[in-house]
């Protein structure tokens, strides 16, 4: 009885780790990878040899679906010994590459086996300061909400005599892109905005009119909005200033593609409030 439990302790133990190496790398959704062959080669064996690489499904039967990867390079040709491809479905996959030699019918096939995770896009606003930094921490058990709250830009200064010029206020957004829970940098990316308030710039993104267009590399972005201040008798009047994006997307190497859904994430959690100064009149003379 002991020794039949030692056994199938074994073979447990084998199958765990059969499953453990059953993937021989795991990758992100939407991210681009470069696979590779006979990179090392001094003696030029492999000069004039004919490469052909797929992406197969995971039991090795058939190629993957459309739509699942692309080849950026490739996949077929005389020296490519190496190819980059763009995974964009979650699953599992085997990438294969065929050699055959020159002049000849013979050929040598290699494998590797790919776990693609998944995960959707995701575009992340939040209220910040010039350098991005967001304003509210929100994994802290309570949230500390005032810091939202402060004087326009003009509050303490002087009011030119003769005008009613109260001036404006700056604040900020970051603006963040992931794709499968990745840092989005291998694409551009893009979205319609609405701002409750004020006029959007920035130096990190192209603004026009309601859309921001973000270059390749870079996955954040601050959004500059300049408010006109309305300075008021109350505090009731201040303005919340708050910024919503839809329309969201990334660039594939195949095209664009859209975040699923509504996500609330999409929208600063709390608005920016600006508080208004005192509408003081100029001073009169008897």
């Amino acid at each position: 009885m002991k020794r039949l439990l030692k056994i199938t302790m074994v073979l447990a133990i084998s199958l765990i780790a059969f499953g453990t190496y059953a993937q021989d790398a795991t990758h992100n959704v939407f991210s681009k990878h470069t696979f590779k062959v006979n990179l090392t080669d001094p003696s030029g064996d492999h000069a004039g040899n004919t490469y052909t690489w797929a992406v197969l499904n995971s039991a090795g039967t058939a190629e993957a679906p459309a739509g699942t990867y692309s080849f950026i390079t490739g996949p077929s040709a005389v020296d490519l010994n190496e190819v980059e491809i763009q995974w964009l479905a979650s699953g599992d996959y085997l990438v294969q590459v065929t050699e055959q030699n020159t002049g000849g019918a013979c050929t040598t096939l290699r494998q590797i086996s790919i776990r693609v995770d998944g995960g959707d896009i995701d575009l992340l606003v939040e209220a910040c300061d010039v350098a991005g930094t967001p304003l509210v921490d929100y994994t802290a058990t309570t949230p500390d909400l005032t810091v939202l709250s402060t004087c326009n830009d003009k509050s303490g200064e002087i009011i030119t005599r003769g005008s009613d010029d109260f001036g404006g206020s700056v604040r900020y957004f970051k603006v963040s892109m992931t794709a499968g829970g990745v840092a989005w940098t291998e694409g551009t990316w893009k979205f319609d905005y609405v701002a409750t308030a004020g006029t959007v710039t920035s130096t990190d993104a192209t603004v026009a009119g309601t859309n921001v267009a973000v270059a390749l590399g870079t996955s954040s972005i601050i959004l500059k909005v300049d408010v006109p201040n309305t300075p008021g008798p109350v505090a009731s009047e201040s303005i919340n200033l708050n910024l919503t994006a839809s329309a969201v997307s990334i660039n594939t190497h195949t095209g664009d593609v859209n975040e699923n859904g509504t996500v609330d994430n999409n929208k600063a959690k709390d608005a920016i409030v600006i508080l208004p100064s005192p509408k003081t009149s100029d001073i009169s003379i008897d």
